[in-house]
């Protein structure tokens, strides 16, 4: 007989979509991590050509404070394709109160037909045992 845990319920961030963003632009964020592992899915899209940054943060200052120790996620770049999304997946300990958060910081060559870019992000947690 099999049997089957779900396990610890996913933890979600803000999500927000974009309309022509400035770069710099704050897309997902999830703050008040505790000091146990975790699976971090971070989803990325936009309807044009994008350039995301995915950050392990000690602040929600966007100042350098980003974790570059071993066993920390630091900064990451994503790029995403014209009508398409990424998604980056990874297991980490963070200390005690971490931020992760996506900033887009770059969107190229505007929305196919000449309409309104559009960008979008989210973090997704997961305990692990």
């Amino acid at each position: 007989m099999a049997g089957w845990d779900v396990g610890s319920a996913p933890i979600s961030s803000t999500q927000v979509e974009l309309a022509n963003p400035s770069t710099s632009a704050l897309v997902a964020a999830l703050t008040g991590l505790s000091n146990v592992p975790y699976e971090a899915r971070f989803t990325l899209g936009a309807s044009t050509l994008a350039k995301f940054i995915i950050e392990h943060s000690a602040s929600s200052t966007l100042a350098d404070d980003v974790r570059e120790a071993s066993g920390h996620l630091g900064r990451k770049t994503v790029f995403t394709q014209t009508n398409a999304s990424a998604q980056y997946v990874w297991r980490f300990k963070p200390e005690a109160n971490d931020i992760l958060r996506v900033r887009v910081t770059a969107v190229g060559g505007g929305a196919v037909g000449g309409g309104t870019a559009q960008v979008a992000g989210m973090i997704q947690l997961e305990k692990l045992a």
